[in-house]
C-alpha cells in the first residue's frame, strides 16, 4: 500500500487579494458582491474595491441594488470621481505637450489623434516638433501624419534645436513634442530625456503608458518619469486588454 503525498502547499501569490479583503461586503446584496469581485479579477486595488462597494452597500436601496446596471453605474460613477481628466478645451493657446514614456507606448499615435481633435474639431493651430530621431522610421511616420493632418513638422536634434524650433513657433495654439523612448531603468535614457525637457521650461510634460504592462513596471515607470513633474498621464492601448485595475491604481 502506497503512503499518501502530504497535500502540496502552495505561496501565496503576490496578486492574489487577501481573504479579509475579498470578504463579504456588509450589508450587500448578491449583485454587489459579485461586481465586487469582478473588480478584484480586474486588478484593481482591494481596498479601493471594498470602499465604493461598501459605500453602494450603504446608500442604495433594494430595488436598485437589485438592478446590475444601476449598481455598475453607481461604481462607476465613484471610480471615475477619482479621475481627473484634462480636456483639450482646456488646453491653454500657445501650450507646449512634451510627449516622453517607454519604447512601444504608442506616443507618437497619441501625439496624431490628439492633433486631429486639436485641428479639425477644436480649429485650432497646431505644429509637430519631432525630437524622436532614434528610432527607425521616427521622422518618416510623423510626417506621414503631419501631412495627413495638414499640419507643420520640424525635425529637432538636440535640445537646443527643439528650443529653438519651439521658439520659432510662437502664436500656435498647440506645439506637439514628441521625444524619443526613455527607458525608466537607464539612468542615461533619464539624464538624455531631462536635457530635452529642460530645454523647454514652459512645457507641460505628460506620460504616455500602455494599458497592457504589468502593474509594477507601470509603478516603475511612474517613479522614475516623477522627476520630470508631469501634468497629465495618457493610457493607450486600452482595446488590446480587459484588465484596467493596473493602469487605474497609478492613476
Amino acid at each position: 500500500k502506497k503512503t499518501p503525498l502530504p497535500p502540496l502547499q502552495l505561496p501565496r501569490l503576490a496578486w492574489e487579494p487577501r481573504k479579509d479583503e475579498t470578504g463579504i461586503i456588509d450589508g450587500a446584496w448578491p449583485v454587489l458582491q459579485r461586481l465586487h469581485e469582478q473588480l478584484l479579477r480586474q486588478g484593481l486595488d482591494p481596498a479601493m474595491a471594498k470602499r465604493v462597494c461598501q459605500l453602494a452597500a450603504d446608500t442604495l436601496g433594494y430595488e436598485t441594488a437589485m438592478d446590475g446596471r444601476k449598481v455598475a453605474d453607481h461604481l462607476r460613477n465613484q471610480l471615475e470621481a477619482h479621475i481627473k481628466v484634462i480636456r483639450e478645451a482646456s488646453i491653454k493657446s500657445g501650450q507646449v505637450i512634451c510627449m516622453i514614456g517607454p519604447s512601444g507606448a504608442g506616443k507618437t499615435s497619441f501625439s496624431a489623434k490628439l492633433a486631429v481633435r486639436y485641428r479639425n474639431e477644436l480649429k485650432r493651430s497646431v505644429a509637430w516638433v519631432c525630437a524622436d530621431t532614434v528610432r527607425t522610421g521616427g521622422i518618416a511616420e510623423a510626417r506621414a501624419f503631419t501631412e495627413a493632418i495638414n499640419i507643420p513638422m520640424k525635425v529637432a536634434y538636440t535640445p537646443a534645436e527643439c528650443s529653438a524650433i519651439v521658439d520659432s513657433l510662437v502664436g500656435t495654439d498647440l506645439i506637439i513634442v514628441d521625444t524619443p523612448a526613455c527607458n525608466p531603468r537607464r539612468e542615461e535614457s533619464l539624464i538624455e530625456t531631462g536635457s530635452l525637457l529642460t530645454s523647454l521650461p514652459g512645457r507641460s510634460t505628460w506620460v504616455v503608458v500602455p494599458a497592457t504592462a504589468k502593474e509594477n513596471d507601470l509603478s516603475n515607470t511612474i517613479g522614475a518619469f516623477s522627476v520630470f513633474k508631469p501634468r497629465g498621464l495618457v493610457v493607450t492601448k486600452m482595446d488590446e486588454t480587459n484588465s484596467f485595475g493596473p493602469v487605474y491604481n497609478i492613476g
